[in-house]
C-alpha cells in the first residue's frame, strides 16, 4: 500500500468512528426528551411550580432533542470528503457532549429555585 492510500484509509476509518460515536451520543438527548422530561413535567405540574423559561422551553420542545441524531445521519450523506466528515462530526460530538449536562441542569432549575424560596 502506498502512503497516500494508507492515509486515506485512516481518514475513512476516523470518519466512520466519529459518525458512529455521534449517532450513539445523539441518541441520549432524544431518549431524555422522550422518557425523562415527561416525568419531570408531571412532578412539577403536581407541585404547582412556576418553571424557569429554560425549563419551559426544554419541556415544550422536547422532541427537538432528536435533532442531533438526525443531523448526524444527514451529515453522512451531505459531506463527501473524509476530512469534511471528520470536522463535521467532531463539532457535532462536541455540541452533543456539552448539551447533555445542560439538559440535566435545565430540568433541575426549578428544584434549585425551591431552595432559594425557602
Amino acid at each position: 500500500m502506498t502512503q497516500e492510500a494508507t492515509a486515506s484509509s485512516g481518514a475513512r476509518g476516523a470518519a466512520k468512528f466519529l459518525a458512529i460515536a455521534a449517532v450513539l451520543v445523539g441518541i441520549v438527548p432524544g431518549l431524555i426528551g422522550a422518557f425523562v422530561i415527561p416525568h419531570f413535567r408531571e412532578v412539577y405540574t403536581s407541585l404547582g411550580i412556576d418553571l424557569p423559561w429554560l425549563t419551559r422551553l426544554l419541556v415544550d420542545f422536547r422532541y427537538l432533542l432528536w435533532a442531533p441524531l438526525v443531523l448526524s445521519l444527514v451529515l453522512w450523506w451531505l459531506l463527501r470528503s473524509d476530512r469534511a466528515k471528520i470536522l463535521g462530526y467532531t463539532i457535532l460530538l462536541a455540541c452533543e457532549v456539552v448539551s447533555i449536562p445542560l439538559i440535566v441542569l435545565f430540568m433541575y432549575l426549578p428544584i434549585f429555585n425551591l431552595g432559594n424560596a425557602a
